[in-house]
């Protein structure tokens, strides 16, 4: 799901609080926090995700890359 108002992000700086930028280097998209069961990447130091952003507060990226209650 995409956050409202955003589409292309080039960095996370680009996104609002509450998502990441996500994607493809050449399709990035500005997109919300995962909840229960969403596509999901781990969070990374160098805040990079191709397929998902981490989960919300309260649920972790399980190994099937879907946030689960924690």
């Amino acid at each position: 799901e995409f956050a409202s108002g955003q589409t292309a992000c080039s960095t996370q700086e680009d996104c609002p609080d509450g998502s990441c930028c996500a994607g493809p280097f050449f399709a990035k998209r500005c997109r919300f926090y995962g909840g229960e069961m969403a596509q999901c990447e781990p969070p990374n130091r160098f805040n990079e995700y191709s397929t998902g952003c981490p989960c919300q507060e309260g649920f972790i990226c399980s190994a099937i890359k879907r946030c689960q209650a924690a």
